[in-house]
C-alpha cells in the first residue's frame, strides 16, 4: 500500500514536467518505498536470526531461558 500512495503521490507532482521526468519520479519514489518497507523486514529478520542464535547456543541448564528470549524478539518497539 505503502508503495502504490508513494507512486500516486509522484505521479500527482509531476502533471508540469516532461514524462521522462516524470517516470523519473515514480521510479525513485518505488525505490524509496521499497528500501523502507524491506529495511524494516531486514532488521525483524535479524533480529530473529539473533534470538534464534542465542537459543541454539544456550546451555542444557539455560534452555528454560528460550521462551523469554523469543518473547523478547518478538516484542514490537514502544
Amino acid at each position: 500500500m505503502n508503495i502504490a500512495k508513494a507512486c500516486l503521490s509522484a505521479i500527482n507532482q509531476t502533471n508540469t514536467q516532461s514524462t521522462d521526468l516524470a517516470y523519473q519520479e515514480v521510479f525513485d519514489a518505488i525505490d524509496t518505498a521499497f528500501t523502507e518497507q524491506f529495511g524494516l523486514l531486514g532488521s525483524d529478520h535479524q533480529k530473529m536470526r539473533d534470538a534464534l542464535d542465542t537459543i541454539a547456543n544456550l546451555p542444557e541448564d539455560e534452555l528454560s531461558q528460550a521462551p523469554q528470549i523469543a518473547r523478547l524478539a518478538l516484542k514490537k518497539p514502544h
